[in-house]
């Protein structure tokens, strides 16, 4: 594909044509259409009044279209899916799910985002549980080493798809096969992955799949899902329970949990964060989301190839295209990548820094064109001594 061509149409996102915006693994930008198509849902609600009957049955027909919606997006079944605030809840429903017993052993990397240590370090401290830690080898995890520390005491093996903060890619559906062979439970965090890569969440064959909705997905801050594979349906258990999580509910306290993901349901989610959320994927869906990937992946690669001719630049994601997705992280070697940012900023790019590498982190989206691209190198080459 022609990456000088993006997917989507540049005029839906005007901030985008602003300035060189390198940040979707931040938090991506919502397409002006579903703004407004969001804006006319509400009004509507709203006008109607939002407890009478006619506004009642509107949001249920939205909300009713999500879980399908979403099982499109991942290629799973609607019972697969169900929508939360972001990725870490996600994670905690392994934390607190999963039957974890003191002397039980979970597998992290050095390169996990700080939300995908922490919550397996909560656990550890309440439950007694031992943490081990991979260490990426050039910024990326690889099966031998995450196989190397698996024991029989092994009970969950969590790591992210994308990391956050290399930008590589882990061999997933390896990975997953790995755990399952093993009877060990997996959780994948697809933060930097889904949305922008063209995969379907049932063959990575990991137990369950969290992502946020903010980022490569367009869709509003607050909003994520999970996808839990059928194999993993009988592992978890709800650690609270409310009226969304369950099929039938009296007033004596009677209940019955609804089978897969939709257990894990929140109680009384926002209705248009659900309903955003659910219209971006559709937009992405339209838009295709192999040609999303390969815009994103061409965008990505020129930039490594141009960032190999700017003198003191280094690679800090791996320099094999097929070990990293649409994250690339760099250096300038001598110069506070803080300092590289903000003077970025005033030249009319935007991207971030990267806690624990000390580099720079670029996202290519599928808004993003070869002009970003070029922006982003003619900046950096101000920097270098020597430069331009």
């Amino acid at each position: 594909m022609n990456a000088d061509v993006p997917p989507v149409p540049r005029d839906d996102f005007p901030a985008a044509r602003r300035i060189a915006y390198l940040n979707t693994g931040t938090a991506g930008i919502i397409p002006g259409p579903v703004l407004q198509e969001a804006v006319s849902a509400l009004r509507r609600y709203q006008e109607g009044g939002p407890a009478l009957p006619d506004s009642r049955a509107f949001r249920r027909a939205c909300s009713g279209e999500n879980p399908e919606v979403l099982a499109r997006f991942l290629g799973a079944g609607p019972g697969e899916v169900q929508m939360l605030t972001d990725t870490t809840a996600g994670i905690n429903i392994a934390v607190a799910g999963l039957d974890l017993r003191a002397g039980d052993r979970v597998v992290v990397s050095d390169v996990e985002h700080y939300a995908g240590r922490v919550t397996w370090a909560y656990a550890a401290d309440r439950l007694g549980l031992e943490i081990d830690v991979v260490p990426a080898r050039g910024g990326r995890v690889e099966l031998d080493d995450v196989d190397f520390v698996l024991t029989d005491r092994t009970r969950v093996v969590s790591l992210s798809h994308v990391s956050f903060m290399t930008g590589s890619l882990i061999d997933a559906p390896a990975l997953g096969a790995l755990c399952r062979e093993r009877g060990i439970f997996s959780v994948l965090d697809a933060a930097q992955s889904v949305g922008v890569l063209d995969i379907a969440a049932p063959d990575l064959g990991w137990d369950l799949v969290a992502f946020p909705g903010y980022k490569w997905c367009l869709g509003p801050e607050g909003t994520g899902a999970i996808y839990l594979a059928r194999e993993a349906w009988d592992r978890l258990d709800p650690p609270a329970v409310s009226g969304g999580g369950m099929v039938e509910r009296t007033l004596e306290g009677h209940y019955v949990l609804a089978p897969g993901a939709r257990r894990f349901a929140p109680s009384n989610p926002s209705f248009m964060d659900g309903f955003l959320f659910c219209a971006s994927l559709r937009y992405l869906l339209d838009a295709g989301l192999d040609r999303i990937e390969a815009h994103c992946r061409g965008l990505a690669d020129a930039f490594c190839r141009g960032l190999e001719e700017i003198p003191g630049a280094r690679l800090l994601s791996p320099g094999d295209p097929g070990a990293r997705a649409t994250l690339i992280v760099f250096e300038l070697e001598g110069v506070d990548s803080e300092d590289v940012v903000a003077h970025l900023f005033e030249a009319g790019v935007h991207l971030r820094t990267v806690p624990g590498s000390g580099g720079m982190r670029a996202s290519f989206a599928p808004y993003n064109t070869i002009d970003d691209v070029q922006a982003l190198l003619d900046g950096l080459s101000t920097i270098v001594p020597g430069g331009n």
